[in-house]
């Protein structure tokens, strides 16, 4: 093996990539929808503005929109069971990424901490 040339397509592990960060960010929160076997997923920040999502964009509308009240634990209504949130900063910016699914495992760090570590990574740059 080569270890100066750039991987191959075949070795790269992720299979859809972009120079462009949105683009970026849209397709590694796919991956975690997937992962998730989740409705949606998506990136917010503390106003509960989409900055990036994946699943139907009226969903993501709405997960954005309830993420800092979920993440502030200002609300705990039972209509809000299938959403798992973890907020986190990037460069003095508080950030929300919010999963809904019937599925609990979508709210293990197993799933949260590499995909917030895939959001710095893609937002660094």
């Amino acid at each position: 093996m080569n270890l100066s040339a750039p991987p191959s397509a075949a070795d790269d592990r992720r299979k859809r990539r972009s120079n462009d960060p949105l683009i970026a960010l849209h397709h590694h929160l796919a991956e975690t929808r997937r992962k998730a076997s989740a409705t949606a997923v998506v990136l917010a920040d503390m106003q509960g503005v989409v900055v990036a999502g994946a699943g139907a964009w009226p969903v993501c509308e709405e997960l954005a929109a309830y993420a800092p009240l979920l993440a502030h634990g200002t609300t705990t209504e039972e209509r809000f069971a299938d959403i798992s949130v973890s907020s986190f900063e990037f460069e003095g910016q508080a950030l929300i990424l919010a999963v809904r699914s019937a599925n609990k495992a979508s709210e293990s760090q197993d799933l949260f901490d590499p995909s917030v570590r895939g959001i710095r990574r893609i937002l660094a740059a």
